[in-house]
């Protein structure tokens, strides 16, 4: 009689600990689906290339309302352009001294020093998306586009073509 109690015991703790794991199992995916998952780049074989979270990045600039524009401050056009593409996507563009909800950097890159062999394209520019509540520097970029051309182009063609770049992968436009 003893024996058949310990047995009905270890059997009723099995199951319990069978259909905790089974409970477990089940509820993990749906907590995972109901957090919101936070834009990203992950840096790809390319030094100046990054891989981004299209449709997480295009969540955050929804809920965006303020855009801070970053350009060289010799960079009339570039800044004008990114002007342009802050208020086309609906967003007010605030002045350095205000605090914004997203940052565009439009930069080109600095090619100094590099050899480079044969007709091919190179990276000319980024547009860098930063969300400052992430943090300074590489912590709170968002999105990365570059563009990459031959090095002979003018840099207001760069610029247009790198904004129109940034709308077709971004934005999906």
């Amino acid at each position: 009689m003893l024996r058949l109690k310990v047995e009905t015991e270890r059997s009723f703790m099995r199951m319990t600990v069978v259909a905790t794991l089974a409970l477990a199992t089940i509820m993990m995916p749906l907590s995972r689906a109901q957090q919101a998952v936070e834009p990203h780049c992950t840096a790809d074989k390319k030094v100046e290339h990054y891989l981004c979270d299209a449709p997480a990045f295009q969540r955050r600039l929804s809920k965006a309302h303020t855009v801070r524009v970053d350009a060289d401050r010799m960079d009339r056009f570039g800044r004008k352009e990114m002007e342009k593409l802050v208020a086309d996507l609906g967003k007010q563009v605030v002045s350095e001294g205000q605090r914004p909800d997203l940052i565009f950097d439009i930069a080109p890159i600095d090619r100094s020093g590099r050899i480079d062999f044969g007709p091919g394209d190179t990276a000319l520019a980024t547009l860098t998306v930063y969300d400052p509540a992430k943090g300074a520097g590489r912590r709170g970029i968002i999105w990365v586009e570059t563009f990459d051309g031959q090095e002979d182009r003018p840099w207001p063609t760069v610029v247009v073509d790198l904004i129109r770049q940034f709308k077709t992968n971004a934005l999906k436009q």
